[in-house]
């Protein structure tokens, strides 16, 4: 079907020689061609609720770690997220984003949360923190605080909301970044959770 509706568009507009007579006629087959489209898309976006686990290296090489992730969001490969980063997901039409790395550190998790978090709270407008909350991840403690605020220009502007996720690791700590735009948190909290709940150090 998708090849024959750019044919059948075509042969519409050949046959019309009165381009005022041809309108309507067109519109008929465009309006057909574009919901269509927007069918195909719909269903293109339909998902299982399955979930999958991405295992990665920490940067030294001498550590695994694994986070699952909803099937909705996809692996980054090409790092549009963060240049670094070795866990990159996301899908683009949601405006779902999350990465994860580590850091080699002597200091502890709370620490580099502390650092984290203000180094963000400087970068946002008009910001306000949501909640924070100390957690323990399969038997690591964490760390974990969200914050909204607007990032942007006068001509676009949108207000996002960041969870950050901060796990004692050996010998290092891991940070895990996830964003939404802020009208659609509520969506989409519940997955962050899980999200961060499934990391596991790989030994």
């Amino acid at each position: 079907m998708q090849r024959k509706i750019p044919f059948l568009w075509q042969r519409a507009v050949k046959k019309c020689k009165n381009a005022a007579t041809c309108a309507p006629h067109v519109t008929r087959y465009r309006c057909l061609y574009l919901l269509l489209c927007g069918a195909m898309l719909l269903a293109s976006c339909r998902y299982s609720g399955e979930w999958r686990t991405a295992n990665a290296v920490t940067y030294d090489g001498r550590q695994h770690f694994g986070l699952s992730f909803p099937d909705y969001l996809s692996e980054e490969k090409e790092h549009k997220l963060n240049k670094t980063a070795p866990v990159q997901y996301c899908n683009y039409f949601r405006n779902f984003y999350a990465i994860a790395d580590d850091t080699l550190t002597e200091s502890n998790y709370r620490q580099i949360a502390a650092g984290e978090t203000a180094r963000l709270f400087a970068l946002l407008n008009e910001v306000q923190q949501t909640d924070t909350q100390s957690l323990v991840i399969n038997g690591l403690p964490a760390f974990m605080a969200g914050m909204a605020g607007n990032v942007g220009n006068k001509d676009l502007n949108e207000r996002i909301y960041y969870r950050l996720v901060f796990i004692q690791g050996t010998a290092r700590v891991y940070r895990l970044t996830m964003w939404v735009w802020d009208k659609n948190r509520e969506k989409y909290v519940a997955d962050m959770d899980k999200i961060a709940g499934s990391f596991k150090e790989i030994h």
